[in-house]
């Protein structure tokens, strides 16, 4: 094989090789490459390391992870990264190691948007891999510089969408209910009673408020069935137990009751109002009107 390879001392630009030596395992590619004596390995390793450290770009505090397969191609990744605005908290050749998984997960508990790393034009050892099926952090890879700024943009709206989609089913979203007539199991201590779901949706532990917005009950537990169930949607027919009221008193059959959403709830589901639309809306409109009895004014 290496009979058509002649030996020589020196080789000039544009000349390509092929070099035979002991460690050559560890080399990277893009890297810069000396000849010294042996007595001087030691500081030419010093300068070579220095020269590494002037040519890598210039990390933040926070930000995704980055790996490339030559200097020149972390130079080119990190300064299309930065046109975009996405910092960069880690940028070195060679490929992608459980350590720089391990970074981007500490870097996502930090800021979601940056549980990330990115490969270009270089692998991924083993390890990496085992580490990113059990880790959260997404792994963007391509050899075209382009598609990585791409899937990267992709997969943030895609996070943004499920981080403010679980906000948002953490609130107390907005249930009307109706308290069927002849379906009163308890009075008191506390009240159960069979309901219908009118619109929207009502969970366990939330609060009650009656028509004319005055806060009065808990909703204890749930029941479908006899089953206790967590939520319950528009259309459901459900016992529920209301605590702090007697059937008769507070409550009479045939009320109709909503969730007492809280005015901090209110304000964070403005903010996603996208997210809720149609009949939903509707009827987060019809509880504002009903707190503003109580003269509260927020709204929608």
């Amino acid at each position: 094989r290496w009979a058509a390879f002649r030996q020589v001392t020196e080789v000039t630009a544009a000349t390509g090789v092929k070099i035979a030596a002991p460690l050559l395992e560890h080399a990277t590619a893009g890297m810069p490459l000396r000849s010294c004596a042996a007595g001087d390995v030691e500081r030419v390793g010093r300068e070579v390391q220095q020269e590494v450290e002037e040519v890598l770009v210039q990390t933040d505090p926070q930000g995704v992870i980055v790996k490339a397969d030559t200097l020149g191609s972390v130079e080119a990744l990190a300064l299309l990264l930065r046109e975009h605005g996405i910092p960069i908290k880690a940028a070195s050749i060679g490929r992608i190691t459980k350590n720089d998984v391990a970074e981007a997960e500490m870097m996502g508990k930090e800021q979601p948007f940056y549980s990330v790393v990115i490969g270009f034009s270089t692998g991924v050892l083993q390890e990496a891999q085992e580490a990113l099926a059990a880790k959260q952090v997404k792994l963007i890879t391509s050899d075209v510089i382009y598609d990585i700024i791409e899937q990267y943009g992709r997969w943030k709206e895609e996070k943004k969408k499920a981080i403010e989609l679980a906000e948002l089913d953490k609130l107390v979203r907005g249930g009307k209910i109706r308290i069927l007539p002849g379906y009163v199991f308890r009075q008191s201590n506390p009240a159960v009673v069979g309901v219908e779901v009118l619109a929207g949706r009502i969970r366990a532990g939330e609060p009650a408020m009656n028509a004319s917005g005055k806060r009065l009950s808990v909703i204890r537990e749930i029941q479908e069935e006899q089953k206790p169930i967590s939520v319950a949607e528009a259309g459901k027919r459900v016992a529920v137990a209301l605590e702090h009221v007697m059937v008769g008193r507070q409550v009479h059959e045939g009320d109709v009751l909503y969730t007492d959403i809280p005015e901090e709830h209110f304000r964070t589901m403005k903010k996603l109002k996208h997210y809720v639309t149609g009949g939903d809306a509707l009827l987060l409109k019809e509880i504002a009107e009903v707190k503003r009895k109580e003269n509260i004014t927020w709204g929608m």
